[in-house]
């Protein structure tokens, strides 16, 4: 998240000045089958490139899950290891907020949530 202060501002929402504030929300959205828009939303949290090619061999070599919480091995496994970076502090996020953002973008990802 990024903050931009503008202290003076004229178009299309009218004159915003300063005291004024104008918020925008993005929202990314990971499509069922999509890796690209997984890879988007997942880079957005901070996940490194690295940890991006790894999940897309995991996924291209695991079955495709019934559920969420049976996921194949190879997707289970890259999962653990993000949770243990978030547990360490070498991925920027919240243990507690890590499992249910992986979770519920891969279950995105799968059509399963």
């Amino acid at each position: 998240m990024q903050n931009f202060n503008i202290n003076n501002f004229q178009g299309v929402l009218g004159n915003v000045e300063a005291g004024a504030s104008v918020t925008q929300t993005n929202t990314q959205q990971v499509m069922a089958a999509d890796f690209p828009s997984l890879v988007q939303h997942l880079a957005s949290r901070g996940v490194s490139e690295v940890d991006l090619c790894e999940l897309q061999l995991a996924v291209q070599e695991d079955p495709q899950p019934r559920s969420i919480d049976h996921l194949g091995p190879k997707v289970s496994a890259w999962m653990s290891n993000m949770l243990m970076k978030a547990a360490s502090g070498t991925w920027n996020i919240g243990i507690a907020a890590a499992g249910g953002f992986l979770a519920e973008a891969l279950g995105k990802y799968y059509g399963i949530v």
